[in-house]
């Protein structure tokens, strides 16, 4: 398994179409919540299905609110005219 993932990395799910493009992205309960949350409210999707940490109802419920918050963000950075790309802490970050 590659240690690294890039943009080059990404490739639509056998099952997408012209029009709606499914797209898995590596995550795991030990990746940082931080990044992904910058990864939600930078790209522009329309649905996430969360994978991970989700094996309950509580756990699913959990999820889907930080996906309505990250919706609202979006919507409230749009609207303020913001960046669609959430800035980077530091190049050495990542």
């Amino acid at each position: 398994q590659s240690r690294t993932f890039t943009h080059a990395d990404l490739h639509p799910a056998s099952n997408s179409t012209p029009t709606h493009m499914q797209y898995g992205v590596p995550y795991s309960e030990h990746s940082s919540f931080a990044e992904l949350a910058c990864f939600a409210l930078s790209v522009d999707y329309t649905r996430i299905i969360a994978t991970v940490g989700v094996g309950s109802a509580t756990g699913r419920a959990k999820m889907q609110k930080w996906v309505e918050k990250w919706d609202a963000e979006r919507k409230r950075r749009r609207e303020a005219g913001e960046s669609a790309v959430v800035r980077f802490r530091s190049l050495e970050y990542w």
